[in-house]
């Protein structure tokens, strides 16, 4: 399990949050780029980190039930995953 309330995270203002909306494709088809990613949130025990060789298989490997949930509710799973 998670933290419910992020982790050594202090509360900010959205207006204060910047949000980067990039295609994936530009990344992934440049080799320049080192990237990674994560099937969950990067603090907790169970999550598993990816490189540039798993992209190919980040349909499988991401749980997008869990990140297209609208409800946060009380389902850890949920959260960690999101």
């Amino acid at each position: 399990m998670c933290y419910e309330h992020g982790y050594n995270v202090n509360r900010v203002s959205p207006e204060n949050i910047v949000y980067l909306v990039v295609k994936l494709d530009s990344i992934v088809k440049d080799d320049n780029y080192k990237y990674y990613f994560s099937d969950g949130h990067a603090v907790c025990k169970m999550t598993r980190f990816y490189g540039r060789e798993s992209i190919s298989d980040i349909d499988n490997i991401l749980d997008k039930k869990s990140i297209q949930n609208n409800d946060w509710g009380n389902d850890y799973t949920t959260r960690e995953r999101k």
